[in-house]
């Protein structure tokens, strides 16, 4: 389903196949998810939704049992209730370099991780994850144009965070690791995306 109608105690829900479904709920429903949300909707039989008796059921009308909405793929891929076209993203991959042991892969192997289509291509990548996710909105592709920086960021085996947070790398402090490796990523090759 792609899309989400609201009208004064009446629910439409619009199907990929064009057809419209009238929604019925065993209760009133406390929030349903803004109108043009992706969702996905478990249903169930017309009895749970006795109390919705002003519904002449039929095969238009569906008896919702739960309700799950993906807000950010509408927000991100349609702007003022029209299609924005796909959207192409850009990457910052960093890898990380410990106590002088590193990067855990090659370029190669990265961008298999990454890429559909390559000789090196793992069986699931970051490409097919977005284009499933989104439901072909997001576009994570070398032919589309989307770029990836990957750049290597040596990590002490110990010090201490930007935040001044002390760290020691034999007990893995991924988060420690992350701050330091975001603080050098700023302050040394000047990229900012907050």
């Amino acid at each position: 389903a792609d899309g989400l109608d609201d009208h004064p105690k009446q629910y439409h829900l619009l199907l990929k196949t064009g057809e419209l479904k009238l929604l019925a709920f065993p209760k009133p429903p406390v929030q349903l998810p803004r109108s043009g949300s992706w969702v996905m909707v478990r249903t169930s039989s017309a009895e749970a939704c006795s109390g919705a008796a002003e519904f002449s059921w039929s095969a238009v009308v569906l008896c919702v049992a739960s309700m799950m909405a993906h807000e950010e793929a509408p927000r991100d891929s349609v702007a003022a209730g029209q299609p924005r076209g796909r959207i192409i993203f850009k990457a910052l991959v960093m890898q990380l370099q410990v106590c002088g042991q590193g990067p855990a892969t090659t370029p190669d192997k990265l961008q298999g991780a990454l890429f559909d289509g390559l000789p090196q291509s793992q069986a699931e990548t970051v490409q097919g994850m977005f284009k499933s996710c989104s439901y072909g909105n997001a576009d994570f592709s070398k032919s589309m144009g989307s770029q990836v920086i990957t750049t290597t960021v040596s990590i002490p085996c110990s010090g201490t965070t930007p935040w001044g947070m002390p760290y020691d790398s034999m007990t893995c402090p991924f988060t420690e690791w992350s701050d330091v490796a975001n603080n050098y990523i700023k302050t040394s090759l000047g990229y900012h995306w907050e």
